[in-house]
């Protein structure tokens, strides 16, 4: 490693001279545009007067980005390991730098911070390498990025050591994921045609990257100006309660309001494990370039005060859209929520009821909210309303819609923060989107609460929603049982639906047996009593899911990660089956 150290003066004085370089046989690194021809794949062009900040992200100052391509086999590979390599690498030139260096904790935590600033593209997609990867899903840039990954980097040069990590990382896990390593073996350094204008449409949709300079220029992109902020103000209150609390966190950094600007989230390591929703929160606001960090205090940036006026003026407004766009339209959520994540087996009932369906063709009932929801996020950006025919939404009513749905949620300490987010994300929205009746059950180290009794009241939901705090073990038998026995008591087994959402395994018995043993006895007693069970859980416990599903005659949805676009896209695929097969 220390030979990486020594290698990156040298990078750093080509890179002054406005060059790029190759970085052992597959890497090409600048702070450039490369271009391939497809005739001469061995060969990369490093366009001299065309950076790599300014092209790709709008950046008004020249040489701060680091554009670095690392080629391999064509094909379209998944950007989810190669992220995870990226954040391996800062990790690994963390603790160089501490080792070699020595560093003040505050040093270490701007180092760490970098992986905020790392974008990956490739053939399948790519974003920020902290955030979801769901972005880049336009087919002229997959298409273009089918023989290697790109990253973009807004790295300080007194950190360019980390591109010798951060190569070493991904060339590891391009070959892990099957494919092969390919060598350059030139590189050119031409200029554009000044007069030549680029064609940059692939990069002007929306994306999660903390990169770009400002997110409110209007400049002509696919996307609309009010798409792009209603789908930032989406991404910054996934950590938060409600678009009230990002209110309220921009109104205590607004310099009208509060001069002495709002306090950064203690560095200490217990704020950083039971407060990781206010720091998530304050690095989204910051890296989307909403807010500037001064002496440990953040204050509004003009965006942020656009922002701010935004949902003053627009906040109810924008609650009922963000609650449309998780219900799966054109959004970037709805593409998340058709993710790398995917159900590995599945097994149902022949029973449910017939749902209310919408859909985008003339036939049934026209459903008047969808559809002037549908025309205001074209109409909002406009500045005038109108009703267009590609606006209009229908309702196809098959029968009785009403399901009493009940939410076990577990509530154990690995579920705090985004987990625990998403799943009142979707209660919320089954309240709002359906007509059943919805409970939400939650179940941790010795008890089992009912948080929300069947209720379509959303005040009450909300109420009891904030009432689950995660902490302690996983007692999945106690809270199977206790579930089931609410739902038989206060509904009809053959007319409800049951979901489960954990993370791990059960770590704590309902009496003092095998926590394994009892829970499948439990889930065998809900299947002979008609309850309708769907597990949703993650890779790592699918084999215990399966076992679950299997002894309920259930169902079982194995995903990456909780999130509330795959809970949505699980829980509404339920309960069409539900409704469909009663």
């Amino acid at each position: 490693m220390s030979s990486h150290f020594n290698s990156a003066k040298q990078l750093l004085t080509l890179l002054s001279k406005e060059q790029g370089c190759r970085v052992g046989e597959t890497a090409v690194v600048s702070r450039k545009v490369h271009t391939i021809d497809p005739c001469q794949p061995e060969s990369v062009c490093v366009i001299q007067n065309a950076d790599a900040g300014k092209v790709f992200y709008r950046r008004t100052k020249l040489n701060e980005v680091v554009h670095l391509d690392i080629f391999h086999s064509l094909g379209r590979m998944n950007p989810k390991p190669v992220a995870e390599a990226a954040r391996a690498a800062v990790d690994s030139y963390t603790r160089a730098v501490a080792t070699n260096y020595g560093m003040h904790f505050n040093i270490g935590r701007e180092i760490y911070a970098l992986a905020n600033y790392i974008d990956v593209q490739t053939g399948s997609g790519g974003g920020r390498v902290t955030g979801k990867l769901s972005y880049g899903l336009k087919e002229s840039l997959r298409k273009s990025h089918e023989n290697h990954v790109h990253l973009s980097l807004l790295l300080p040069s007194n950190n360019i050591a980390l591109v010798f990590f951060l190569i070493e990382q991904a060339e590891c896990a391009i070959k892990s994921c099957g494919f092969e390593l390919r060598k350059i073996e030139h590189i050119k350094h031409n200029l554009a045609d000044p007069n030549t204008k680029q064609d940059l449409s692939a990069y002007s949709a929306y994306t999660d990257s903390f990169i770009k300079e400002s997110r409110q220029t209007k400049d002509g992109s696919d996307d609309d100006f009010y798409r792009h902020q209603m789908l930032d103000i989406a991404e910054i209150i996934e950590e938060l309660d409600d678009v009230t609390e990002l209110k309220q966190l921009l109104s205590n950094a607004h310099p009208n309001i509060n001069k002495r600007g709002a306090p950064a989230p203690s560095d200490t390591p217990n704020f950083w494990q039971f407060q990781p929703k206010l720091v998530d929160a304050w690095n989204k606001l910051q890296g989307y370039g909403y807010v500037d960090r001064n002496n440990d205090r953040y204050y509004l940036t003009p965006d942020g005060k656009q922002l701010y006026e935004f949902l003053t003026k627009c906040g109810r407004q924008i609650e009922c859209d963000l609650k449309q766009k998780y219900r799966g339209g054109n959004s970037n959520l709805a593409t998340a929520a058709r993710g790398f994540g995917h159900a590995t087996y599945s097994k149902r009932r022949n029973k449910g009821r017939q749902a209310i369906q919408r859909r985008t063709e003339n036939t049934g009932t026209l459903a008047i909210v969808p559809t002037v929801i549908n025309s205001l996020h074209e109409s909002i950006a406009k500045k005038f309303w109108s009703v267009n025919k590609h606006h209009l939404r229908f309702e196809q009513r098959m029968g009785r819609s009403r399901l009493d749905i009940c939410l076990l949620i577990d509530s154990s300490a690995s579920m705090m923060g985004k987990r625990m987010k998403a799943a009142k994300v979707l209660a919320e929205h089954l309240v709002h989107s359906t007509d059943d009746r919805l409970s939400v059950i939650y179940f941790q180290e010795d008890k089992v609460e009912i948080a929300v009794p069947f209720t379509r009241n959303q005040a009450l939901l909300r109420a009891g929603l904030k009432s689950i705090k995660p902490s302690g073990l996983t007692p999945l038998a106690a809270g199977l049982f206790k579930g089931a026995r609410y739902v038989n008591k206060h509904s009809s087994p053959q007319q409800a639906l049951m979901v489960v959402i954990t993370d791990g395994i059960p770590t704590m018995a309902m009496n003092t047996g095998d926590p394994l043993q009892e829970a499948l006895d439990v889930a065998e007693t809900i299947g002979k009593s008609g309850l309708s069970l769907c597990c949703v859980g993650l890779q790592p416990n699918h084999k215990l899911l399966d076992r679950l599903a299997q002894s309920a005659g259930g169902s079982v949805h194995i995903i990456d990660e909780i999130t509330a676009p795959e809970l949505l896209r699980i829980v509404e695929k339920e309960r069409r089956e539900a409704v469909r097969n009663l």
